[in-house]
């Protein structure tokens, strides 16, 4: 969608009447040109400012998202059984229907985001610091889909690396105390 069709469109939305006027005045398509001029640099006034204000909180919200998203990777792989994957869902999918795994998927850059991870997840375990710092450089850079693609082939290895406890361990649930108490799974 055009910047020009999302101004007019939020206009009409937010303000209905005043939109509807100019239409039946004659700012359609057989109106003047200085009338649709002028609805059209109204409208896109009122996008720029609409914008200004929306951005921000767009990606505020995402953050919180994305953090929603990699809780529930962490959970679907770490519960007992087999953890399901949609492919082509190793990275942010942001469309609105359910992931069918009929979409095409972009494999190459799949497997050229993992090869450059890999200095991250060596076989012999990389110090605390390296690794704090390889994860919060993925997440500064969180809408490149790295931390999400990551976090699964990390804990996928360590799936491996402890299959008893995997497949033999036991859930003993925990008592979560004080005020983030709700917010807890475990």
């Amino acid at each position: 969608m055009s910047m020009g069709a999302f101004a007019t469109l939020h206009f009409g939305l937010r303000y209905p009447k005043m939109a509807s006027a100019l239409v039946v005045a004659g700012c359609g398509s057989g109106a003047p040109k200085s009338e649709r001029e002028t609805f059209k640099k109204q409208c896109e006034a009122t996008a720029v400012r609409f914008l200004k204000s929306f951005v921000p909180f767009a990606q505020r919200i995402a953050q919180f998202g994305m953090l929603n998203s990699l809780s529930q990777l962490v959970l679907k792989i770490s519960s007992p059984g087999v953890p399901d994957f949609y492919q082509g869902t190793e990275l942010w999918d942001l469309s609105l229907v359910d992931p069918d795994n009929r979409r095409p998927v972009d494999y190459a850059t799949r497997q050229r985001l993992l090869h450059d991870m890999e200095a991250l997840w060596p076989t012999t375990e990389p110090g605390a610091a390296e690794r704090t710092a390889a994860v919060r450089e993925m997440w500064a850079h969180g809408q490149d889909g790295r931390i999400k693609l990551s976090l699964p082939a990390a804990l996928l290895r360590l799936r491996r690396t402890q299959a008893a406890l995997f497949l033999d361990g036991a859930y003993e649930p925990l008592d979560a105390q004080g005020d983030r108490a709700l917010h807890v799974v475990a």
